[in-house]
């Protein structure tokens, strides 16, 4: 009598690893559109190539940017993609968003690139009850010259359940 047979543990394990497989496929494909939609934001995201273009720079002085923090490169599909809003209209990174950044770096909630993209790309409560609706948005209100704002957002973003 007892409990179930080897072959019946061996069936629900290969039920729950086939479950579990298409589970991740599924996220993975969630994620992936998320990406997709984050990236097309504000004017959407050009190459490497592009943006050292735009920039006048070589592409291994933005890698320098990149790493040191003073512009957002975010990994995808085997390169980097550079947001355009990082680029005011005299071609220069926009003022301000290194200091961000470097928040952002000091920040258990910005541990993944993906999740500073996020942040600049999403409506945030704070910019909104401080800066009105056309500037609720961290990038738009980066553009528009709001730091010390943006700053604050960034601060509090996701410490003791706010935001």
């Amino acid at each position: 009598m007892g409990g179930p047979k080897s072959d019946d543990l061996l069936l629900i394990d290969a039920r729950n690893a086939e479950r579990c497989n298409k589970l991740r496929e599924e996220a993975l494909m969630r994620g992936a559109g998320l990406k997709d939609f984050w990236l097309s934001q504000l004017g959407g995201a050009i190459t490497t190539s592009l943006m050292a273009h735009k920039l006048g720079v070589d592409e291994d002085t933005l890698e320098a940017y990149r790493l040191s923090g003073n512009v957002l490169g975010l990994q995808f599909e085997g390169d980097y993609r550079y947001p355009i809003w990082q680029i005011n209209d005299q071609r220069k990174v926009i003022a301000g968003l290194d200091k961000i950044l470097l928040v952002m770096n000091d920040s258990v909630a910005f541990k993944a690139d993906w999740s500073k993209l996020m942040f600049f790309v999403e409506r945030n409560p704070l910019l909104l009850l401080e800066l009105g609706d056309d500037l609720a948005i961290p990038a738009v209100a980066l553009r528009d010259g709001h730091i010390d704002a943006v700053i604050k957002a960034v601060s509090v973003y996701m410490t003791h359940g706010c935001y």
